[in-house]
């Protein structure tokens, strides 16, 4: 009779017995019931020894508990293990199989074996069960052959959600439980009992020491303050809508229904008809800026299971040295390191990701101050945000002679727009961003000055304070808000309304109160009506093209056109002004604001348009990911709290 279907190789590293005992640690891992692609089954599971630790591939003892095992057949294969196990106490069964690898071809199910070998499966199902502090998810099916029947459990596992298959390798455990053995409990309580003992066993080489984090009393630092009032009618009735259009953006969904592995749980950045213009280019594109907004928005709402989704997805595209793409497409993996010809770099929207991570973190530190010590998985988190970071450092200027002092550059590559014979051409242009912007400049101080009070290191500390420094020499006390940027020859000085909007809450943050409130009533400059909808403009005294092919392109009988005669209700932007407005003790504007960004000729399918109407190149009118974000951390600065609160917190 056959005992199983155990004579194939996998190309996979080898699990060697060890025998020198290790402190017991929970070690938790992200588990799955494909290796190839992901599922809503993906878990956790946790063991007292840290199976990725390189002197660990030795792995599972051959007695465990009341357990005793032995290599099926004698293998000694060096790419898996392949064993029997005999329950002493109960006379349980079953045979045991290990597979780690670094490939897609290391893994197949194991239906595909048993069904080469002739049996036959029925009871195809997914079982969640409890190992220790785990719900496990697995997959389960019931095999015959001869009168022999196995029950069989397996599940795949990965050192963190970024699942890096290629990089940190994954295991796929599965048990064959026999039917017919002395013991008689049901096979899910065989499997408990088997897996407990597996996930509690001590065995393997000493790892290094892990990294101890300092407990932070997040609830002592952001107390809920201000006197906003609760939401209540029209804004309140449309939280919901905003809430799960922002989770149908992530992919998969409807519009990209089989995303690449690595940008598997991003948000698409609009809602599109297929009509709309440009969408055989935009339909799957996720702007990682747009991603990260939406990480606090969920965050805030208490929807930390999709919020570390798409953590997961950034990380899994992020660049080796930290830094980020702004654009990824989701059908396909452009950009990445072999294919990123025209893909940009924003030092801004780098920092919005690693504030993003933060963020998160330190929701997670309100419920429990030792989080980064319990949970490897969010340390995970934190080694990424140190990673952005350190790629946002390389580009701080320390020469204390240039008027950039203190600021970090812009990022790289830029698009230029020339006309040839009637049509707008776009140009890219690689190589460093040598302007500093003023937003990526705010954005850099939150997100540094957040990680330095994480990780209590000096250098984050040390940088956002030399960032706040260089600008407060930007605020132009004429204009009562920020300059646009700072070049090497000096600053830029175009007015852009996120220089008022989020310069008033950076100067809130940086105890700038008197000018955080000149910054806040510089905004209401930009205020404007556009298509019945009151809203912002994004800039004054500026063309609505800065280039002239555009502009001559665009408005060929008014050349001429700017922004202070151009109207726009633009959400991202408008909806910043709210959140500063909640801040800075003016709920009533920010709730004005809100109601009007909720206006059904706003807000269409559940989500926020990015703007009333489209300029090309700079504006769409669909429903956005961000404008929705937007709109969700204003209603939780409304609402006061602690998770409004939290976020550019003073």
């Amino acid at each position: 009779m056959k005992r199983g279907p155990f004579w194939f190789v996998f190309h996979a590293m080898a699990l060697l017995i060890a025998q020198a005992p290790v402190e017991a640690r929970l070690h938790t891992y992200v588990s799955d019931v494909n290796q190839y692609f992901y599922t809503g089954h993906e878990s956790r599971v946790s063991f007292a020894t840290h199976l990725f630790h390189s002197g660990n591939f030795g792995g599972i003892p051959y007695a465990a508990g009341a357990w005793k095992g032995e290599e099926v057949e004698g293998r000694e294969d060096p790419y898996l293990s392949s064993r029997f196990y005999r329950n002493s106490a109960t006379g349980a069964e079953l045979y045991f199989m290990v597979v780690y690898g670094k490939f897609e071809s290391d893994f197949h199910i194991p239906e595909v074996c048993y069904i080469d070998d002739g049996w036959s499966l029925e009871k195809r199902k997914y079982k969640t069960i409890r190992i220790g502090p785990d719900d496990l998810q697995v997959k389960y099916t019931r095999a015959e052959f001869g009168g022999e029947i196995h029950h069989i459990y397996y599940f795949f596992f990965w050192k963190n959600s970024a699942r890096q298959t290629s990089a940190d390798g994954a295991f796929m455990f599965r048990l064959s439980i026999r039917q017919g053995a002395a013991d008689r409990r049901a096979p899910d309580e065989i499997f408990t009992d088997f897996m407990t003992a597996v996930t509690t066993a001590v065995f393997g080489d000493a790892e290094p020491p892990p990294r101890l984090f300092p407990k932070r009393q997040v609830t002592e630092r952001y107390r809920a303050s201000g006197k906003n009032k609760p939401l209540v009618g029209a804004v309140a009735e449309k939280a919901a809508d905003l809430e799960a259009f922002l989770i149908g953006q992530m992919v998969p969904n409807p519009t990209i229904p089989f995303p690449v592995y690595q940008r598997r749980g991003l948000v698409l950045s609009y809602n599109q008809s297929p009509a709309a213009h440009g969408y055989r280019y935009t339909f799957s594109r996720s702007s990682i800026y747009d991603n990260a907004v939406s990480v606090i928005a969920l965050s805030m709402l208490g929807r930390g299971r999709e919020a570390a989704k798409i953590i997961n997805g950034m990380m899994r595209s992020a660049r080796p040295d930290g830094d980020l793409w702004f654009g990824l497409n989701t059908h396909n993996t452009w950009p990445d390191e072999n294919d990123n010809d025209g893909a940009i770099i924003r030092t801004g929207a780098n920092c919005w990701v690693g504030y993003a991570v933060s963020y998160y973190i330190l929701s997670e530190l309100a419920k429990n101050p030792n989080a980064l010590n319990d949970d490897r998985i969010l340390a995970d988190y934190l080694q990424f945000a140190e990673k952005i970071a350190s790629a946002v450092l390389s580009r701080q200027i320390q020469s204390a002679g240039d008027p950039r002092y203190g600021l970090v550059t812009g990022g790289k590559g830029v698009y230029i727009y020339a006309s040839e014979g009637g049509t707008l051409q776009e140009v890219y242009r690689p190589g460093e961003v040598v302007w500093c912007s003023a937003e990526h400049n705010i954005d850099a101080f939150f997100f540094l000055r957040d990680l330095g009070y994480i990780t209590e290191q000096a250098k984050y500390r040390e940088a956002a304070e030399k960032i706040r420094s260089g600008l407060l020499k930007m605020f132009d006390r004429t204009t009562g808000q920020f300059h646009r940027g700072m070049r090497p020859d000096g600053p830029d000085t175009v007015q852009a309304l996120d220089c008022a909007s989020w310069g008033a809450l950076f100067l809130e943050a940086a105890g700038e109160r008197d000018l955080a409130r000149t910054a806040m009533e510089s905004a209401g400059r930009y205020r404007n009506r556009s298509n019945g909808i009151l809203g912002y403009k994004p800039y004054l005294d500026l063309p609505v093209y800065e280039d002239t092919p555009s502009q001559h392109h665009f408005f060929p009988n008014k050349p001429s056109m700017d922004w202070n005669e151009f109207e726009l209700a633009w959400s991202e932007g408008t909806l910043g002004v709210a959140v500063a407005a909640a801040r800075l003790g003016k709920p009533g504007e920010a709730e004005d604001i809100l109601i009007h960004m909720l206006d059904p000729k706003m807000n269409v399918r559940g989500g926020i348009r990015y703007a009333d109407r489209e300029i090309e190149h700079q504006f769409s009118p669909a429903p956005s990911a961000i404008g929705t974000a937007w709109a969700i951390l204003a209603m939780k600065a409304l609402e006061g709290g602690f998770a409004g609160n939290l976020f550019w917190s003073p």
